[in-house]
């Protein structure tokens, strides 16, 4: 397995980063949207009836986090993930994907 240095990139075929710069861009956007409109978010959870109403609220917050949480690992670990964050996801995922 061969080290990167501090700040070096994963190389990626230009196929592959432009759909994970979109899919991220999208999940990035959509949380956003999500979070700044909470009330709006659980009452269109609640119309497919498919939660009960104790977990509508939690799944309000719950949903777009882990959209920014997905956005982000797509959109940033090209880059060694330990000079950019300590997310324990995001080092993760990149030191796995040499192995």
């Amino acid at each position: 397995m061969e080290m990167l240095a501090v700040g070096e990139f994963i190389s990626f075929p230009p196929s592959v980063l432009a759909l994970r710069l979109a899919l991220g861009g999208t999940l990035l956007i959509a949380a956003f949207g999500k979070l700044r409109d909470q009330r709006g978010f659980a009452s269109g959870l609640a119309d497919y009836r498919l939660f009960p109403s104790v977990l509508l609220h939690p799944l309000a917050w719950i949903v777009p986090l882990t959209e920014l949480v997905v956005a982000a690992a797509l959109l940033l670990v090209g880059y060694r993930a330990h000079t950019l964050c300590h997310w324990p996801l995001l080092v993760d995922a990149s030191i796995h994907r040499h192995t």
